[in-house]
């Protein structure tokens, strides 16, 4: 069953030996399985390797060892970031198959706080509307009311978030669109995109110190935040 709980939660018992990262992660991708055929919200995946991640995750926990705050949690990326080992498409036919040669900053500091990464979310062609759709991976779908949009550019980021499909997920938004289009937070159905947008600027100031340092931009540190909000208990309807 879908989780309603935080990544910080689901840390947490990982850590407590509650379960394992393997379990943990298994049940991401049954959700994705279950949720992504209708929503169209992960165009990329690679399953051996996210489960040898949490696997190893799991052992260095066993030896004592601290792999970062948020060890064995489930992260999917917005497909304009690379991801070592991928191909970056930018939801667009014309970009390159490789494989990106290593991981941009904000994922690799991802990686650094233990994430482990399951996958990519859709975009459209270049993040340059505010609708997920590309003739490279078609529409994604709003996981509240399958007829409408999910908006964008993180239109997959946030339909995954909101069906629970990837517990976390990274995106970069300024006002966090497809966050308020299917909101994720457990307040009032009519204030919940409010709620959620102000999660994101306040996401921006916590994260202002840590850019001006050198370290990742405030739009991505806001949406990886927004990313890790509760989600609602009331599930996503499918499309008929």
């Amino acid at each position: 069953m879908p989780s309603t709980e935080t990544a910080e939660e689901i840390a947490r018992s990982i850590r407590a030996g509650e379960r394992s990262a393997v379990e943990v992660m298994q049940a991401h991708l049954a959700d994705i399985d279950h949720f992504d055929t209708a929503l169209n919200a992960v165009c990329f995946r690679d399953d051996e390797r996210a489960l040898a991640e949490a696997a190893a995750i799991d052992g260095s926990l066993r030896a004592g060892n601290d792999p970062g705050p948020f060890a064995g949690v489930p992260m999917l990326i917005k497909d304009l970031n690379d991801v070592a080992g991928w191909p970056t498409s930018h939801g667009s036919r014309a970009t390159s198959t490789e494989p990106a040669h290593k991981d941009e900053l904000a994922v690799a500091r991802l990686r650094g706080a233990g994430f482990v990464i399951s996958g990519k979310t859709t975009t459209p062609e270049f993040g340059t509307i505010p609708m997920t759709e590309s003739e490279r991976f078609g529409v994604t779908r709003n996981p509240w009311n399958t007829d409408h949009t999910q908006g964008g550019s993180s239109g997959g980021a946030g339909a995954a978030v909101a069906a629970a499909e990837g517990e976390p997920v990274e995106g970069l938004e300024e006002v966090g669109l497809p966050f308020t289009v299917s909101p994720q937070d457990e307040v009032d159905p009519g204030r919940k995109g409010e709620v959620v947008c102000l999660q994101v600027a306040e996401a921006v100031d916590r994260c202002r110190d840590d850019a001006q340092a050198g370290g990742p931009s405030p739009r991505r540190g806001a949406a990886a935040s927004a990313g890790t909000a509760r989600r609602s208990r009331r599930r996503p309807r499918r499309r008929a």
